[in-house]
Order: C-alpha cells, then structure tokens, then sequence
C-alpha cells in the first residue's frame, strides 16, 4: 500500500510502499499502540479534495524520553494557533468509504512532499540548561 512516511529524527518525508498490517504501522512509527489524527489536505488523482488520515503513536508525548517529533497546522483551514504536536513519526494514508485504509493518492507526489514540508515543523526536544551568569 502507498503511504507518506514522515520521519522525524531522519527529518525525511517520503513515500512507501508498505504492508497494510498493524505490526507494519507500529514498526515504521516506532510504537505499540497508535492513534489517527486528520493530516494536511490533498487532491487525489482526479484533482478532488480530501483530508488523509495520519497515524501517529498514541502514547509518545507521554514517554519522557521522546526526543523526535513534528508539529503540523490544524484542519483545512491550515492554523499553528492549535496545533498537532506529535512525538515520533507518522504514517499518511488515504481513507475509503469504509474507512479502511487505502492507498495515499496524489495529483502530484512531490508538490504533496514540498507542500508537506512547507507546512511542517520537525522538533527535537532537549534539555533546557540555565544560562550562566
């Protein structure tokens, strides 16, 4: 299946092909138990807008140790002022009418990766150190 995979100590964002499975997603997110959010809209192959379905490790904001993320605009009216913070890397795929996962469709995949990249922000966290004085 075609899928963006954004990784976030890489700072890479790429397409794949990958096998539609959940031990497959928990292995190219690099977790054990994921979540879906809304990711930043597209126009399939037709030129029709629609709103992929990212997943994303559920629990990596609450490891203390993450030290990878992204952070990316909210809805289609594309806002930073509440934004999705994510700890870790994600996994876009389309969504069919049954709401199974399907093939990530583009008009175009590097406009899509440009504009992707354009619209997000890579983190690395680290520990904040007391100025001297």
């Amino acid at each position: 299946m075609k899928a963006l995979l954004i990784n976030a100590k890489e700072q890479t964002v790429e397409f794949i092909d990958y096998e539609d499975s959940l031990e497959e997603m928990y292995k190219l997110i690099g977790c054990d138990c994921i979540d879906a959010v809304d990711f930043i809209p597209c126009k399939d192959k037709k030129g029709k807008l629609y709103v992929p379905t990212m997943f994303v490790d559920d629990e990596g904001r609450l490891n203390e140790e993450w030290s990878e993320g992204l952070v990316f605009p909210c809805g289609l009216g594309h806002s930073m002022e509440w934004p999705h913070i994510i700890a870790g890397n994600g996994l876009v795929v389309g969504i069919g009418p049954e709401g199974e996962n399907v093939d990530l469709e583009v008009e175009d995949e590097d406009a899509y990766i440009r504009e992707v990249l354009d619209e997000i922000r890579f983190l690395k966290r680290g520990k904040a150190k007391q100025k001297e004085s």
